[in-house]
């Protein structure tokens, strides 16, 4: 294992010291080591500079209906997997520790719950951390830290940024009224759809009536999904020819 350090220069001008790390000593790979840190250093800003040219906005955010709304730093343009990365001032950060622990209260009888887990603050550390009953190894740790916000420090705890499915509550809850509104749009009070077997054998007795397409295809899919198991038992049900069948009511 050779170690080292090379000096960079990024792309806001300031330079500064990288260390690395490598498991091959020979003269051509460390070469290469450092070429590399190099070139991709003069793509990116130094740390100083790229905290500062963040923008944060003070939202409120939640996970789904499990916890939340609670209010939060989120960094502007930046996203995780698409989900946001809320930065909690400790008042909001002891707020979001009680919820958390009552959601997961509520929610331990039921074996596939996500919150199966445990937060606390350990003040020697200034620190959230949030622990796994059953895997006492798995924790994760949300230390202190300052963000620049309009020209002022503020001391912050990114509870789950970057790892959690955070999003803002607005948009948590546009995105319910978005789906309920196609849901009503495609309602059609004189229109029905039912599941039929085209080949007509009689196997399949499903006499439910869905009031929108979009029903009806989850039912299909759940039905031949179905059938397909069917199958397995019964033959037959290899052939079953499931559509959805448009009808009045």
């Amino acid at each position: 294992m050779t170690d080292g350090k090379v000096k960079v220069e990024y792309k806001c001008g300031h330079a500064s010291e990288v260390e690395y790390g490598t498991v091959h000593d020979e003269p051509h790979y460390i070469s290469e080591m450092r070429r590399r840190i190099k070139a991709e250093s003069k793509l990116k800003l130094c740390g100083p500079c790229h905290h500062g040219a963040r923008k944060y906005e003070l939202t409120k955010v939640c996970i789904d209906d499990l916890v939340g709304p609670v209010e939060a730093y989120v960094i502007a343009g930046e996203r995780w997997n698409g989900w946001e990365m809320p930065h909690f001032t400790r008042a909001n950060a002891d707020l979001l520790m009680a919820l958390w622990n009552a959601a997961g209260e509520k929610l331990a009888e039921d074996p596939k719950a996500c919150l199966q887990s445990v937060m606390s603050y350990d003040a020697e550390r200034d620190a959230y951390i949030v622990t796994f009953p059953e895997d006492e190894q798995a924790t994760e740790t949300f230390e202190i830290e300052n963000i620049l916000v309009d020209g002022e420090y503020v001391r912050v705890y990114a509870i789950g940024a970057g790892s959690w499915t955070w999003d803002r509550e607005d948009t948590a809850e546009d995105a319910y009224m978005a789906t309920l509104s196609s849901h009503v749009t495609s309602l059609d009070p004189t229109k029905g759809y039912i599941i039929v077997d085209a080949k007509g054998d009689g196997y399949y007795n499903d006499t439910t009536v869905y009031d929108t397409p979009e029903a009806a295809e989850i039912a299909l899919a759940e039905a031949q999904a179905w059938a397909q198991e069917e199958a397995k038992r019964e033959p037959s049900w290899a052939l079953a020819k499931l559509r959805i069948e448009e009808v009045s009511k």
